[in-house]
């Protein structure tokens, strides 16, 4: 199961509204001690990769790499990063 369908998965789950979120032995949060606490922070670093960051220049080299992870890349051929998956927000 990837990072993003644990995600969907928990959601599906995981009921906000009692005491004991996840009281299904499906939710990939259940043996979580915090498990709104964990859903909740993994939510909220998909919804932060799906931002597109500047990605960084090195003057000596010439050359670009991910603002997210460092992967350095040719910048004609991206959009997305190819080592994290990033998008890169090249205008500005």
């Amino acid at each position: 199961m990837t990072y993003k369908e644990q995600v969907i998965k928990g959601l599906e789950h995981c009921d906000f509204g009692v005491s004991d979120p996840c009281y299904e032995k499906e939710c990939p949060y259940y043996q979580s001690h915090d498990c709104t606490d964990e859903l909740k922070n993994d939510i909220l670093v998909l919804l932060k990769e799906q931002y597109a960051v500047r990605p960084d220049y090195e003057p000596t080299t010439l050359s670009w790499s991910c603002g997210n992870c460092g992967q350095p890349f040719d910048r004609c051929k991206y959009k997305y990063c190819p080592n994290c998956g990033q998008a890169v927000k090249w205008d500005d």
